[in-house]
């Protein structure tokens, strides 16, 4: 497993403004919300906040994409919330 763990978002409702359904969010390590079925996720706001686990599925991406999306967001100041192939959209246009 990678050091930057990744979820897809699956359910926004009550959320809409924060999350998108089906985008890719970086989720960071928290012990005591796993604890109360929460997830620190980093979401649009480029800020990290606890959201219910039941809102994503976590997706393992390969260790050499999770770090180019990771990068990719930190170099330009944005959240890690792009999907991997929208990011590899822009490094081709």
């Amino acid at each position: 497993m990678t050091k930057h763990t990744f979820a897809v978002c699956v359910d926004n409702r009550g959320y809409e403004v924060s999350l998108e359904l089906r985008k890719l969010y970086e989720v960071l390590a928290d012990a005591d919300a796993e604890k109360h079925s929460q997830l620190r996720v980093v979401d649009e706001s480029g800020e990290d906040y606890l959201y219910p686990a039941s809102a994503f599925d976590p997706i393992v991406l390969p260790s050499k994409v999770a770090e180019r999306v990771f990068h990719a967001h930190a170099q330009r100041g944005a959240p890690a919330d792009v999907p991997a192939s929208a990011s590899l959209r822009q490094k081709r246009g």
